[in-house]
């Protein structure tokens, strides 16, 4: 079995995003369970012209990435003209050139004969697979989000919003199976497609797994840290001058860790109890996470789900988050994840650093985290759910 799958951006090794996290995670595992398939993942990128790269993953998973044409180069700066300053240009710009003859485009024809099953990680690249819809050969949508309720979170240009959503939409309504991160982005995707199931995000396993056995062994002891991880994605921006304009002056006693590339556009000026660290090895991210007494989320706005919640919480740190920015995480056992509105983070952060539920559950959650969130065993559902296509 060969499956093909199509990106707007190519896949990254080691990722440095919840993004690519995903598309890593989700493929590996599938590969390395999966000897028999078959998988390459094609993915445009910003290089020299004629100048592709193919990269082995493993022996049955290679990603090539192929150069965007001129057209990508000709129409980005218009794109980027009738944005926000801070919006993601590039999905938009996918689409547009995805109606042309794109280099991306012409790969997944040269390689559509040879492959059984068409996977299409974002919406973005719909229109350069001009023959779906109109063969036999299966198709996946594999969302992250709903990119365009996600757009209106970041841009008011509605000229962009309705080529997104018609796109998405197209997809959506011609696909054989749609992939959603949560049950209210199912609920969304179910209107237009009744065949629709949830592959989560998740974690890592053996990344956390030695925050976890160091947060058990050696349980850290200093003064209460409060971490917040972070894209430059708007909705976490916002939550980052959040933190430092709202929540900071008035727990003075604790310390706010902010990490990530939101770091570069936080408007608000950080008091003496907050620390921008900006973006941040894997190594000195698991040593906030030992040394963090909480993570917080205070996000209002996006979509899909966050990646760094279920890190954080597979490596044994309790979150407090918002109801919305825990949305598409299913956890019934206490003591590690608290959520409220935004307005009584202050105090529900305050009782979830006193909760003697969080110890006395560590075993009963950590059990119950690893089993449905971790990638390896996320990836045997999205495997299966493959499969079942063909």
């Amino acid at each position: 079995m060969k499956i093909l799958v199509l990106n707007y951006y190519p896949l990254v090794v080691p990722p440095t995003s919840g993004g690519e996290a995903r598309l890593y995670n989700l493929y590996y595992n599938m590969a390395k369970d999966n000897p028999d398939l078959q998988i390459t993942f094609l993915g445009p990128y910003y290089g020299p012209a004629q100048e592709a790269r193919v990269a082995k993953i493993l022996p049955n998973f290679e990603s090539r990435w192929v150069p965007k044409g001129e057209a990508h180069h000709h129409f980005l700066p218009l794109v980027l003209k009738d944005l926000e300053l801070g919006v993601d240009p590039h999905g938009i710009n996918s689409i547009v050139c995805s109606r042309l003859a794109s280099n991306l485009g012409r790969e997944c024809m040269e390689a559509y004969e040879d492959h059984d099953l068409i996977i299409h990680e974002h919406p973005y690249e719909n229109y350069s697979d001009p023959l779906a819809g109109h063969d036999n050969k299966p198709r996946i949508y594999s969302s992250h989000n709903v990119e365009s309720e996600m757009f209106c979170a970041f841009s008011n240009n509605i000229c962009f919003h309705a080529i997104i959503e018609e796109c998405e939409l197209d997809l959506v309504k011609k696909a054989d199976k749609v992939f959603a991160v949560s049950e209210k982005d199912k609920e969304h995707f179910s209107k237009y497609n009744e065949e629709v199931a949830v592959i989560p995000n998740g974690f890592d396993e053996h990344q956390t797994r030695k925050t976890l056995d160091l947060k058990i062994s050696s349980p850290y002891s200093g003064k209460r840290v409060l971490l917040f991880i972070g894209s430059s994605h708007k909705p976490n921006v916002d939550a980052a001058n959040y933190i430092i304009n709202t929540l900071s002056p008035t727990m003075p006693d604790s310390d706010f860790v902010i990490c990530g590339s939101c770091c570069g556009h936080i408007d608000a000026i950080p008091g003496e109890n907050v620390y921008i660290k900006g973006f941040v090895s894997d190594a000195l991210k698991n040593e906030l996470m030992h040394a963090a007494t909480a993570f917080i989320n205070p996000i209002s706005s996006g979509g899909g789900s966050n990646l760094k919640i279920i890190e954080a919480m597979a490596a044994g740190t309790r979150v407090v988050s918002t109801h919305f920015g825990a949305r598409g995480y299913d956890i019934t056992e206490k003591g590690i994840l608290y959520t409220c509105d935004l307005r009584d983070m202050a105090e529900t952060i305050e009782f979830a650093c006193g909760d003697r539920a969080y110890p006395d559950n560590f075993k009963n959650w950590s059990e119950e985290i690893y089993e449905k969130y971790s990638w390896r065993n996320i990836s045997k559902k999205f495997s299966a759910e493959a499969k079942g296509l063909l």
